[in-house]
């Protein structure tokens, strides 16, 4: 009942500033548009790539797929599912569904299916790809310190589901055949490099790689690394410091909450945009999914597919405000 409280409570804000404000740090008109016909036009005006057999979308922050809770209470404003009827008219696609999708406290790639039997092939890929361990999923993520891990190396990590704290969440723990067995551990095959860095901000832009990304693998992986995301008030807490020095806290004695910043980058943040210092929890989760990479879809001879999903207009500002954009970033 309480396994998404703490989250949503964090992202509600953002739903609630998307979906009735206009923002410079955001896109234009909301998208979280109660009117279906509005969302369903401005979901088609996000599309990235279409053919045959898939339709990929470039989703914005705060957009539900499959329709967001609060306490078990539904979210006002419609999901990409809700206006799916109007995309297939729109698309005349008449079997238009989900075939991959997104959290809404993300930005970045989701793809939707134009029948069952790509659907059925693109499940089909993507669970072999995760067996494989190939990091078919590429994330940019704006992080609070740089990673402790091993860079641009293929690394692996064991990451377990369980209930503390009044909710579900993930931890990084040794290898569990037990667990593995139940299903409540995973493996998670990674790759982490950074893109560009601000020592005297303490925040870096990092690509991190991966073949899972369920579980909030990523969060957890950068808080468990001592380089929590931006903008996470759930893991970040697990990295804590003594005289500015992070070090690793158990995931049982912290409490999901507030993220704890560097003097320095907490006032540049404060002033792109003062809000977010003013209300807890309102700024957004600074993680896009730019990148799948798909191999043998949607047949065993077909040629290796790349997907791609340029940066929001309100992540790029802040890159421009703490000294991390560059053209190629964008590109990539």
């Amino acid at each position: 009942m309480h396994s998404r409280m703490y989250k949503l409570k964090c992202i509600r804000p953002v739903l609630l500033l998307l979906a009735r404000q206009h923002s410079t740090h955001y896109n234009g008109r909301s998208i979280l548009a109660n009117n279906t016909e509005v969302l369903a036009e401005d979901i088609y005006k996000s599309i990235v790539r279409r053919d045959d057999n898939i339709i990929v979308l470039n989703k914005p922050v705060g957009l539900s797929v499959y329709g967001s809770t609060l306490n078990n209470v539904s979210s006002e404003s419609a999901s990409i599912n809700d206006v799916l009827p109007e995309l297939r008219e729109k698309l005349e696609i008449p079997h238009l569904e989900i075939g991959l999708s997104l959290k809404s406290f993300y930005s970045g790639l989701v793809i939707l299916c134009c029948g069952p039997d790509s659907k059925k092939e693109l499940e089909h890929v993507l669970k072999q790809s995760a067996a494989q361990k190939s990091q078919i999923f590429s994330y940019l993520v704006l992080s609070v310190g740089q990673p402790s891990c091993s860079q641009e190396t293929d690394l692996t990590a064991y990451i377990m589901r369980d209930f503390f704290h009044g909710r579900e969440m993930s931890i990084i723990q040794e290898k569990n055949n037990s667990a593995r067995k139940t299903g409540s551990m995973m493996s998670a095959a990674f790759n982490v490099r950074t893109l560009q860095a601000n020592e005297d901000l303490g925040v870096a832009l990092l690509e991190v790689s991966i073949n899972r990304d369920k579980w909030e693998a990523v969060e957890a992986l950068m808080s468990h690394y001592l380089s929590p995301v931006l903008g996470d008030c759930v893991y970040s807490t697990r990295t804590q410091y003594v005289m500015g020095v992070p070090f690793r806290a158990s995931a049982h004695s912290v409490l999901p909450g507030p993220q704890r910043l560097p003097p320095a980058l907490n006032k540049a943040l404060e002033e792109f945009d003062p809000t977010w210092q003013r209300n807890s929890g309102s700024m957004p989760l600074f993680m896009h999914r730019h990148k799948i990479h798909l191999n043998k879809f949607p047949s065993k001879n077909s040629p290796p597919l790349n997907l791609t999903a340029p940066l929001p207009n309100h992540f790029v500002s802040l890159l421009k405000h703490l000294n991390l954009y560059t053209n190629s970033i964008v590109d990539k």
